[in-house]
């Protein structure tokens, strides 16, 4: 996994991150910022590396975006020399955080100066190091104020390393180790700037290591070998995590975003003083609840324990003692104090909710029991806040003190009063209590959600549908005027109050009526006033108050986080929409000029763009973007629906597609194997009486100690099973097509896969 691109085609760097650190670098490499979580400090401010030869200063040629590193290249006008810059982070799973967390405070830079002339080759390596945050025009996050203002105290401890220690104690030391030593140091109390020299004889290599590490403690081994094994682990832990939910497409683009949408979870997933969580806008201690539960849908599928963690989180800190949901908490205070910008409701009380929900039919089943107290504490909430038979936000400020629902950041605008976006959520958060009560047999509370859901959607039938446009109105304002604005917020009433299309809450739902009204907007929703190549608008084009720019692109700009909802919200009436808008929203990111796109980073995320050009306005990794793809790709592409005692699959497939695969998906202690192929479904992991497909299912056993061995051009996705005849077989697919050999045990096989091809293979 690597995107190589030109200098002259970058604005900015890559973010990289782990539980305890988040880097931010430019388009050469050098670091813009590290941040460390455990106390919400940045550790160092930039570090500026540059290359001379004699005296000339060297200019970068391409940069290279991985997964834990980011790596810059400068070549000689001849292939006399290359020199490589390369800045890694450490990365370990939650599963060995406690036995490897020192590794991860640990930042390389990995500098190769490759020789190709039959001469010796003087370089000079210079750096510019500032200790303190600065500001960075390449990011939207700037960092505060005070922590620009720090002094420190530098000690340089011999020729190869130094020591940095706050003035005011604020904070941990952080020491500098080369191994070679550093020449011409001139320090203050914020900067460190010096060189290194080296010669490098005919058709030699070398490699230079440097080391900035958090901690006070002196490291007593080679940093080379430090490295060697952070970086094999890393990449070790890196593998586990690709593998986990392992889904493979006939395209080779949502292919690809899948698994960078892991890659990008992992740079965001910290942990705080109050525990682990992520927050909205890297680097900084601000968790917010909304986010966190869209989070937990994705990372359910990837990193289930940190989901784990995640509920405990919001359980712990992020409930008023009335059952509503916070706004947001900083999580490096002791006990984080609730923000809630004095709304009633917000959407991050039914979302999260949903969120707990998710994670226990994935995870662990005895969890909504231990939780049921609390979840049923935040059901009661949003009965109190019921007027006039539906769910009423009484906010009269303006921006985030006027907004009740997602969009919550548009300055000098209110969305309250009957809300639709917020309706459409507690309807749904309240039948999944009503069923959450029923599995725990407890037949009065059951029986009291039910009455509720069937009386707010009664009521929202009633009013919330405008006579003018016969679909959903975006509110009805505390003066009782009802706002009949198209905009993306329609897809709510598609995801929550009208139902998912696996129909799993059929009791609550009057067939005809729900699919002519999901139709209609379903339709309106694809629209191309709101639905575009670059995704989906927030609001209509053809509105008066459309703004392609205004407010965050939240008036007319594309959120990518909307056009996955939609995707999911219309896939019953088009199914092909699915992946179109998987598509859509990572096609800009594999581009070959990420510069037209402004603030693209390659293999990353972004939060928003211009609802005209397409341009990126916001930040260059979204926290929460990635596993909305994640959500997106499996419970929409493939279908997959939880419940107590089934597993729904209902997959969304464009006409021209015949098949998908699927390894190692978490649930409920074991791991599901599966593809699909002409509309017979192969599945192992599961008991076959809880699948519900509308097809033929077949249950297949993995051939555990046999996974294929591939050797051949282009890329294959490969299954081995048994069927229950005790035959041995392999499912192969292939996205750009495959040429090549494939090898189970001490069997190989010659497989040739044309572009989108899949096929199963007998081993005879």
């Amino acid at each position: 996994m690597r995107y190589i691109k030109k200098i002259e085609n970058l604005k900015t760097g890559s973010s990289l991150g782990n539980f305890l650190l988040f880097a931010r670098f430019d388009k050469e490499s050098n670091l813009e910022g590290l941040w460390y979580s455990l106390d919400n400090k940045f550790y160092c401010g930039r570090w500026a590396i540059e290359f001379y030869i004699n005296g000339e200063k060297l200019k970068p040629v391409e940069t290279i975006f991985e997964p834990l590193s980011q790596t810059t290249r400068y070549f000689g006008n001849l292939g006399n020399f290359l020199i490589v810059k390369k800045a890694f982070l450490p990365y370990v799973r939650i599963e060995h955080f406690e036995t490897k967390k020192d590794k991860l405070r640990k930042f390389f830079y990995v500098i190769e100066i490759v020789n190709n002339e039959d001469v010796n080759l003087n370089v000079l390596i210079n750096h510019k190091i500032i200790i303190p945050a600065v500001d960075s025009p390449l990011f939207t996050k700037q960092p505060p104020v005070e922590e620009k203002k720090k002094r420190y105290r530098i000690i340089r401890r011999n020729g190869k390393s130094f020591e940095v220690e706050p003035l005011d104690l604020s904070g941990e030391k952080r020491v500098l180790i080369s191994e070679i030593d550093f020449c011409d140091a001139k320090t203050n109390d914020k900067e460190i700037e010096t060189c290194q020299k080296v010669e490098i004889g005919p058709m030699e290599k070398v490699e230079i290591l440097l080391l900035y590490s958090i901690g006070s403690e002196w490291l007593d081994k080679n940093i080379g070998d430090l490295y060697d094994e952070i970086f094999k682990l890393s990449n070790d832990e890196l593998n586990k995590l690709l593998d986990t939910s392992y889904v493979f497409t006939p395209n080779s683009i949502i292919n690809s975003g899948f698994q960078w949408a892991k890659v990008n979870m992992g740079r965001v997933e910290h942990l705080y003083k109050s525990g682990f969580a992520f927050t909205n806008d890297p680097p900084q201690d601000i968790v917010v609840m909304r986010d966190l539960a869209w989070f937990i849908l994705g990372s359910d599928y990837v990193t289930p324990q940190f989901s784990h963690k995640m509920v405990e989180f919001a359980l712990k800190y992020g409930i008023h003692k009335n059952g509503k949901v916070v706004e947001y908490v900083h999580a490096n205070e002791v006990d984080p104090s609730p923000y809630d910008y004095n709304l009633n409701i917000n959407d991050d009380t039914p979302l999260l909710i949903w969120a707990l929900y998710h994670h226990s039919m994935l995870c662990n089943l005895n969890e909504l029991r231990e939780n049921y107290d609390k979840i049923k504490n935040i059901a009661e909430y949003i009965l109190s806040q019921l007027k006039d038979g539906l769910v009423f936000s009484n906010a009269n400020g303006l921006g985030v003190y006027g907004i009740t629902g997602w969009r919550n950041i548009i300055e000098n605008y209110n969305l309250s009063g009957y809300v639709t976006e917020i309706n459409s959520e507690c309807i749904y958060a309240l039948s999944l209590v009503a069923k959450i009560a029923h599995y725990l047999c407890n037949k009065q509370d059951s029986s009291r959600y039910r009455y509720y859901v069937q009386s707010l959607r009664k009521n929202f039938y009633e009013k919330l549908i405008s006579e003018l446009t016969s679909l959903p109105v975006l509110n009805i304002d505390a003066n009782g005027v009802k706002h009949h604005d198209i905009t993306g917020d329609l897809v709510f009433p598609l995801i929550f109050a009208l139902g998912h299309s696996s129909n799993e809450f059929e009791e609550f739902f009057s067939e005809d009526f729900d699919l002519k009204l999901k139709y209609k907007i379903s339709r309106r929703l694809i629209q191309p006033d709101i639905w575009t190549k670059y995704g989906a608008r927030t609001v209509s084009k053809l509105e008066k108050s459309y703004d392609p720019e205004f407010g965050f692109q939240l008036m007319g700009g594309i959120w990518p986080n909307l056009t996955a909802w939609i995707g999911f919200g219309v896939r019953e009436f088009f199914p092909e929409k699915v992946g179109e808008a998987l598509i859509n929203i990572y096609s800009p990111i594999g581009s070959e000029n990420p510069s037209c796109y402004q603030n693209l980073v390659p293999g990353q995320f972004p939060e928003r763009f211009h609802g005209e050009n397409g341009i990126s306005l916001g930040m260059t990794l979204s926290p929460w973007m990635p596993p909305t793809y994640i959500w997106l790709v499996i419970e929409g592409l493939w279908g997959f629906s939880f419940d107590f005692e089934e597993i729904k699959i209902k997959p969304s497939l464009p006409s021209e597609w015949n098949w998908l695969g699927l390894k190692n998906l978490p649930y409920r202690g074991s791991q599901i194997n599966a593809f699909m192929l002409d509309k017979k479904l192969y599945i192992a992991g599961v008991e076959i009486e809880k699948v519900k497909f509308d097809g033929e299912v077949i249950e297949i056993r993995k051939i555990i100690s046999g996974d294929a061995e591939t050797d051949g051009d282009g890329r294959i996705f490969c299954l081995p099973f048994i069927d229950n005849t005790g035959k041995r077989f392999i499912f192969v697919g292939s996205d750009i097509g495959f040429d090549g050999k494939v090898k189970v045990g001490d069997k190989n096989f010659d497989v040739k896969l044309n572009p989108g091809e899949a096929k199963i293979i007998e081993m005879k």
